[in-house]
């Protein structure tokens, strides 16, 4: 394997009534979902529908605060994601790859980020790429 397209990378994302996660038309967040227990469920879809992804293109990031606050992330911000943004380098994917899970779902192979959604995220949105090279992930 030598790159894994966009269209294959998948995300976690917290659930929340809240963010209307689970309303298909409303931040287009919808694949299917992971439940860890009766609390808590997990979405997983395109890293695209993530707030992450959505805050770089709409240059918005209240939503990606409030999923911040909901799913309790306390080392995460708008603050932090916003300097990542401004001092983000291509190259340091080398030595920080993205970390990824191969699962298959409905008899497709696709890719789950472990570790790397904000530099996904970043990556994608600076190079306009539809894929990611092997230099830059690892899999699980």
């Amino acid at each position: 394997m030598d790159k894994v397209l966009s269209k294959n990378l998948k995300c976690r994302l917290h659930s929340s009534k809240d963010l209307n996660l689970n309303v298909k038309n409303s931040y287009r967040f919808y694949d299917y979902y992971e439940i860890k227990s009766d609390n808590k469920k997990l979405l997983i879809t395109n890293f695209k529908n993530s707030p992450h992804f959505k805050a770089l293109k709409s240059k918005n990031f209240e939503v990606y605060q409030k999923y911040i606050n909901l799913s309790n992330q306390k080392d995460h911000s708008s603050e932090k994601y916003k300097y990542l943004i401004k001092k983000f380098d291509i190259d340091l994917l080398t030595n920080f790859k993205i970390e990824l899970k191969q699962f298959t779902y409905k008899k497709k192979k696709f890719y789950l980020i472990i570790d790397g959604l904000h530099r996904v995220s970043i990556y994608f949105y600076i190079t306009k790429n539809n894929q990611l090279p092997n230099k830059y992930i690892k899999i699980n």
